[in-house]
Parts: C-alpha cells; structure tokens; sequence
C-alpha cells in the first residue's frame, strides 16, 4: 500500500509540473542504450558464454543538462542480468516486472551531454543472439509509447532507444550490429510508383 502511494503521489507531481514534452530531434536526441563503455559507444559485439561482463543503462544527447529521474521497461532475451544498480541516490518504484520508475534525491548531472543512470552485470549462456529493449511503462506520464526523463525543473523529455523506436533492440550480443527498422507499408509504397 506504502509503495502505491508513493507512486501516485510521484506521479501527481510530475503531472502538476510539467507543461509540456520538449524533444528537439526524434531521431539523434534523447536516446537511452545499455553500452559496454560509459561513454555509450558500444552497444553491440560478440561475447564469450558464461563469462560476466559489465554494461551501463546511458541517456544519451541529452537535451536538457541533468536528469532528476527516468522511466523504461528494460526487458532481456537470451541473456541473464546478474545485477541492476541505480547510480546517484535513486528510489526506483518501478513495480511491474522489468518497469523502472527512478527518481533522484539531487539531479545526476550530463557529462558530454550524457548520463549514466545505471551499471548492469549480465552473462550469455550461449551464442545465439542476445538483446536488450526499452518501452514505456504501462502507467506512464507521456501517452506516446516512449519510455522517459525529466530533469532538474521538472521538464519531461522522450527516449529514444539507441538504434531507432521501441521495436528495435538498444543492446545486441552475438547477433547482427546493424539492424533494420521493418516498415509495413514500404512494399506498398515502393508498388504505388509503378502504377
């Protein structure tokens, strides 16, 4: 009951002060990845079986300077996560499975206009394929189907996963680095021009 009032009461907060979603490029700003560097420069490679290897859960070309909290589904396949640390002094009240509601005591500022929100362990058990994926959370304060941030003054900011919409893996191990966006109607599109 405790955890249910604390959500409500966070949410009608965040409901209350923020006006309106800024995202100046869809496409290249305010992306969010799980990298093995904490620079986030690599999100994809080839590791070995059963060996635990570091990553890092990246808001990346950030719009705003410091983010005071953050909101995703991380979900894995074919890969076990064998830790999830919040960085700075974080409350997460994510509570559906895989949810992440996470917001800070003091804003975690952006360095090169990225931030570190959290460190991952994880491990791969084989060589098939492994990923990562960010969606929003089922109450989530934006209706746009994208996980989010907010930073200091309560401004709330779309994430992006890393390598394009929510479709997309943000992470990739052992499998294609270079995955392309399935578009339905593109067959459609492409036929109309010859007609």
């Amino acid at each position: 009951m405790k955890k249910m009032v604390l959500v409500i009461a966070l949410a009608a907060i965040a409901l209350t002060s923020v006006s309106a979603f800024a995202q100046v490029d869809p496409n290249y700003r305010d992306n969010i990845g799980i990298y093995l560097d904490e620079n986030g420069d690599n999100n994809c490679a080839f590791l070995p079986i059963n060996v635990p290897t570091n990553a890092y859960l990246v808001l990346s070309k950030l719009t705003a300077t410091e983010v005071l909290g953050w909101e995703a589904k991380i979900s894995f396949t074919n890969m076990f996560v064998l830790s999830f640390a919040d960085r700075g002094q974080a409350v997460d009240i994510g509570s559906r499975p895989d949810e992440h509601v996470v917001g800070y005591a003091a804003p975690l500022p952006a360095v090169g206009d990225a931030v570190v929100v959290a460190d991952i362990q994880i491990m791969v058990n084989n060589t098939d394929p492994a990923y990562a994926f960010a969606d929003e959370i089922y109450f989530s304060l934006l209706e746009n189907g994208l996980p989010a941030y907010i930073d200091g003054a309560s401004a709330g900011y779309s994430l992006h996963p890393a390598f394009g919409n929510v479709n997309d893996p943000m992470f990739i191990i052992n499998g294609d680095c270079a995955p392309v966006a399935v578009e339905d109607a593109s067959f459609g599109s492409v036929k109309s021009l010859f007609r």
